[in-house]
């Protein structure tokens, strides 16, 4: 809103003639968008500081992250990986907001979709985490692992049909991959399906 309301001031001192850029009036407007664009470099060091101390010290990285968010708070990144650093400390439902606010400034962002919807699993929301994962698949169509993270949501749901189908379609985009086989093989096994339970359990010992 501040940087908008400058972007205003400014055009509408450029309709005044042009003695007008020496006054105090075009000064303030000069230094206020130089004070913008150092806060955001400010903020985007900051990030990368508590990149660093991410999985190491994670409650450091946080105010890291939470001074990259006081100097810009439209800083996408700050809030993905402060709630990488909040779910790393099970606080999840933390990290669930974060994730949430990235996805609002920028919704095409499949990290904070992924990073949502693991926090959604770890607090048995598969519904919700399985949402999150359809749309980073939208987003990301032939990633393997997404298909492979929602179908062990479906499995952990008892919808084993679904995750059949999701183990395929991640075998098919990643075959060497024997553990998809032995999860795919569990489902049918649930199903009752034990020829075709066998089948991909031999494939995954390489029979």
């Amino acid at each position: 809103m501040k940087k908008i309301f400058l972007a205003i001031l400014l055009a509408s001192v450029m309709n005044f003639a042009p003695t007008i850029f020496n006054s105090e009036i075009f000064q303030n407007v000069s230094v206020a968008y130089a004070e913008i664009s150092d806060n955001k470099s400010a903020a985007k060091d900051k990030v990368t500081e508590g990149i660093l101390l991410v999985h190491k010290n994670n409650e450091e990285a946080i105010k890291k992250f939470n001074e990259a968010i006081k100097l810009d708070p439209n800083n996408a990144e700050a809030y993905l990986w402060r709630g990488h650093a909040y779910k790393d400390l099970k606080n999840y439902k933390k990290a669930i907001k974060d994730y949430t606010q990235v996805i609002k400034l920028n919704p095409k962002d499949t990290h904070a979709y992924q990073g949502r919807g693991l926090a959604y699993s770890k607090l048995k929301n598969y519904e919700k985490a399985i949402l999150d994962y359809t749309k980073a698949i939208e987003l990301k169509p032939n990633d393997s692992v997404l298909y492979n993270m929602r179908a062990i949501f479906y499995e952990e749901s008892k919808n084993y049909e679904q995750a059949i189908l999701d183990y395929t379609k991640a075998i098919e985009l990643k075959q060497d991959d024997i553990l998809l086989y032995y999860h795919r093989g569990d489902c049918y096994k649930a199903l009752g399906e034990n020829e075709k339970a066998e089948a991909d359990f031999a494939k995954a010992r390489g029979k």
